[in-house]
């Protein structure tokens, strides 16, 4: 049921308004209920059809003007011309009856009217309610965008100072290419429905479409970055920057390199890119796969659960214990 602003049912709230047009309508009621039979008597004494179609229509145009007081005193906005076609075609279903008439509408707690005003709430409520972002996504004013493009054009420039060149991939992958990369966290990817035969998902990450784009281009080496959106379907947490949708800044160097080379390029970026984006002091920290692939092994576990058990201990922070 439609609410205002301060709480109240809106339905009740002018079924109240009305209540009370009526109540200082009263002393008028009775008069034109006087005002009818006489007109009903005169009617009936009167043979000729002449007569009669005169006293008809000024009695029509009278409670036409009635009806369209009431509307307007309790100022029904959007829902008033439905109202008062539901108003006139009760008028026509009583015959003129004034008496009749009130009775139907029964201080309008008659179900039918209820209905009629209660679709009318309805499709105002519709067409006035505001709408919001899909969860876990977010608008970027146009604040936010000068920001987020300082930050961007900075990082760029870097990743450019180091020999890295920029590339773009589908927002979207075949599903094959995603399945099984991503261990337990696979049902956190969007899929897609069937579109011309083929099964696809929004991407996760940027890594596989990336590992994806060397396979099928056939490069043997490539100093790559991409700032792009990924997508996962995941319990969004806003307060705490966790969205459904949110962007990916990579650096990837693929191919034959001379040992740790890489490694010592790839510190040398990211210390680069955190002192122009002045964030203050900051601490790096390292570590290497293979590590947690031999604790994994040493500790017994199956190799085919290695996955699962990396993105339980990837979450580990998260838990509370």
């Amino acid at each position: 049921m439609a609410k205002s602003q301060g709480g109240e049912n809106v339905f009740e709230s002018y079924i109240a308004k009305l209540n009370e047009v009526f109540r200082k309508n009263n002393a008028v009621e009775v008069e034109l209920k006087a005002k009818a039979q006489a007109a009903k008597d005169e009617e009936a004494k009167n043979a000729a059809a002449e007569a009669e179609a005169p006293a008809e229509g000024d009695k029509k145009k009278q409670k036409k003007k009635k009806v369209k007081e009431i509307v307007t005193a309790i100022q029904f906005g959007r829902g008033t011309r439905s109202f008062m076609d539901y108003l006139q075609i009760l008028d026509q279903e009583c015959g003129g009856d004034e008496a009749l008439f009130k009775t139907k509408l029964n201080y309008f707690k008659n179900l039918e009217l209820q209905s009629v005003v209660r679709e009318i709430l309805e499709q105002t409520n519709e067409s006035t309610r505001r709408p919001k972002c899909a969860k876990g996504t977010r608008d970027m004013t146009p604040i936010q965008m000068a920001v987020r493009e300082k930050a961007f054009r900075i990082i760029r420039n870097v990743f450019k100072k180091h020999g890295a060149s920029e590339i773009d991939t589908p927002v979207f992958e075949l599903k094959e290419t995603l399945t099984s990369k991503y261990g337990e966290d696979s049902k956190l990817i969007y899929d897609l429905e069937d579109q011309g035969g083929e099964l696809l998902s929004l991407r996760y990450d940027l890594t596989v479409p990336f590992a994806r784009y060397v396979a099928e281009k056939g490069l043997s080496s490539i100093k790559r970055f991409h700032i792009a959106k990924v997508y996962r379907r995941d319990t969004p947490q806003m307060n705490k920057g966790r969205f459904r949708e949110f962007y990916q800044c990579d650096f990837d160097i693929a191919g034959q390199y001379g040992l740790m080379i890489p490694d010592a390029d790839l510190l040398s970026v990211i210390i680069d890119i955190l002192r122009e984006l002045e964030i203050g002091n900051f601490v790096i920290k390292l570590n290497n796969r293979k590590f947690l692939d031999a604790m994994i092994q040493l500790a017994g576990c199956e190799k085919r659960k290695f996955k699962a058990i990396c993105s339980s201990i990837d979450k580990l922070d998260k838990e509370t214990w």
